[in-house]
């Protein structure tokens, strides 16, 4: 939906196809796995901030400025969707730590010749000035405007700890328990994080 949106601002078209996926694989997908550990809606936003507006927005916009001809967009593109997802997997688990140190390696060396091959190309012709300054804005926008996805993702997270508590002390976590924290807390992760095992008494008398 964020690069449906984007293509009818005309901020993205197929030709930025590289620049969803690096994106995603530097900043998306690592910002879904750590949603859940924020305890602020303010202390998520930031961080997201941070990681859009830092190097790797910046990394994107640089290799974009000479993309591969599109027989190497091709071939790469899956290799590195592959690569990505098995490396989101892998930090999941300290035990598929060899699999995540392996993705890291291969992507660093894809790192290092795109960048390589985006220098050559880069003093050996005349850039899209226009293309560059698309691609820096979707780089930008893509990220920021998940920022209500990463909020629930990391609000869900948090009420799934919360019924495990009371699972653990044998009390159903009903829908109409469910409502009831969404209402007490305003759905504010800031206000969820503060139900801890001080308030065992309210699952008692639920």
């Amino acid at each position: 939906a964020s690069t449906v949106l984007a293509s009818k601002l005309g901020i993205w078209d197929w030709s930025l196809a590289k620049d969803a996926l690096i994106v995603t694989a530097t900043v998306v997908f690592p910002m879904t796995f750590k949603s859940f550990s924020f305890k602020s809606g303010g202390g998520l936003a930031l961080h997201l901030l941070r990681d859009t507006l830092g190097l790797a927005a910046l990394v994107t916009f640089y290799l974009d400025a000479t993309p591969l001809p599109i027989i190497g967009e091709l071939i790469l593109q899956p290799i590195v969707t592959v690569l990505v997802v098995l490396q989101a997997f892998a930090r999941t688990d300290t035990k598929y730590s060899p699999a995540r140190r392996l993705c890291d390696v291969l992507l660093i060396l894809i790192g290092a010749f795109l960048i390589i091959w985006s220098t050559v190309q880069l003093f050996s012709s005349d850039p899209d000035w226009w293309e560059l300054l698309r691609s820096l804005l979707f780089n930008f926008w893509l990220p920021l405007s998940l920022l209500p996805f990463f909020y629930i993702f990391g609000f869900y997270a948090m009420t799934d700890t919360v019924r495990a508590r009371f699972r653990a002390i044998r009390k159903p976590f009903t829908p109409r328990l469910m409502l009831a924290f969404m209402l007490g807390t305003r759905l504010r992760m800031s206000l969820l994080a503060r139900f801890n095992g001080r308030y065992n008494r309210v699952a008692d008398s639920s």
